[in-house]
C-alpha cells in the first residue's frame, strides 16, 4: 500500500475492529478499499492538475474533444468504494441496514392472534 492507502486503513480499520466489523477475513476488503481510495485520489489531483476534463486530438477523422482518462478511473474508484464500504456501513444508508432496521411491529403476525 502506498503512502494514501495506509493512512486510510489507519484511519478506517480501528472503527470497525471496535464495532466488530473486521477480522482477519475483512483484511483484502479493506485493503482494496483503501487501494482504490489512494487510486481515486490520485486521479483527482492529477485532473485538477490538468485543468480540464477534455482534450483535444486530431487524426484522420479530424479535431475530436475527448474526456480525460482520469474521468473514468475516478469514476470507477468511487463505484469499487461505494460497494465496498456499503458492506461495512461507509454510508448512513449502509448503516441502518447493518443495525438490521426492521419493519418494526407494522407486519407482526402475532398481533391478530
Amino acid at each position: 500500500m502506498d503512502e494514501m492507502a495506509r493512512a486510510a486503513w489507519e484511519r478506517l480499520v480501528p472503527p470497525l475492529v471496535e464495532r466488530g466489523l473486521f477480522t482477519v477475513l475483512d483484511h483484502d476488503r479493506i485493503a482494496a478499499y483503501c487501494e482504490s481510495y489512494s487510486r481515486w485520489r490520485k486521479h483527482e489531483k492529477a485532473l485538477k492538475d490538468a485543468g480540464e476534463e477534455t482534450f483535444e486530438t486530431h487524426g484522420r477523422q479530424g479535431r475530436m474533444i475527448r474526456a480525460r482518462p482520469e474521468l473514468s478511473i475516478i469514476s470507477e474508484q468511487i463505484r469499487v468504494m461505494g460497494s465496498i464500504g456499503s458492506d461495512y456501513g461507509f454510508s448512513p444508508v449502509a448503516r441502518l441496514r447493518l443495525k438490521d432496521v426492521g419493519q418494526g411491529d407494522l407486519f407482526n403476525p402475532f398481533d391478530n392472534v
